[in-house]
Order: C-alpha cells, then structure tokens, then sequence
C-alpha cells in the first residue's frame, strides 16, 4: 500500500504544499486498489498456503522495496545513510531466504544512482 501511494504521489502531485482532495482521492485509491489486487492474487495465496519461504521472501522483497522509497525522501537530510546500511542488511537476509530477493537490487542501484546525480 504504502509503495504505491508513494510512487502514485511521485507521478500526480507536482506541489506538495497544494495537495488538491481529487490528488489525495487518486493516491490514497490506487494504494487501496493495488493492495487488494495483491491479497486476492493467486501468486499471494497460494504462497500464503503453502509451508515454504515464498510468503517470507515476499515479505522481504516489500519492506526491502519501501525502505528504498523511504531513503529516497530522506536522502537529502543528515544521517539518511542509516537506511541504506538498513537496506544492505535486510537485502542480505532476504537473499538467506530465497534468491529471488535479487531482483531489489536493480531497483537499490537505479534509485541511488538518480538520487545521487
């Protein structure tokens, strides 16, 4: 939910002192939205049903994907290097998990590289 209210709020709103009730409708809709697709989706239950890693890996690779976010905002303000030490950890521990957690990497890399140029 919170990644996609925050992606959503990065496309539509251009001024955030000036947050117009449709802008607040659309972002906080779309993060109702995508979060329902989600829970209903098969990838989801059937890796919610199952006694495997897949519902922790998943687990990972979201607060893995919002911590990027999150130091994106806090970028600019002192001690934000705290989240990307957070980052490195957790990345580490969701790849223990199950090697699919590689796929944040790209995302880490590309957000940083912007963020920083």
């Amino acid at each position: 939910f919170w990644s996609i209210t925050h992606l959503v709020r990065k496309l539509i709103i251009t001024d955030e002192n000036n947050i117009t009730k449709g802008q607040l409708i659309t972002v906080m809709g779309s993060g109702l939205i995508g979060a329902l697709v989600y829970t209903f989706s098969d990838t989801f239950w059937f890796s919610a049903v199952e006694g495997e890693v897949y519902a922790f890996s998943s687990l990972f690779t979201a607060v893995v994907f919002w911590l990027i976010l999150k130091w994106e905002d806090v970028a600019d303000q002192p001690h934000s290097d705290r989240w990307i030490i957070l980052i490195a950890y957790l990345t580490g521990l969701s790849i223990g998990v199950h090697l699919l957690n590689l796929l944040c990497l790209p995302a880490i890399v590309l957000v940083y590289y912007y963020k920083k140029t």
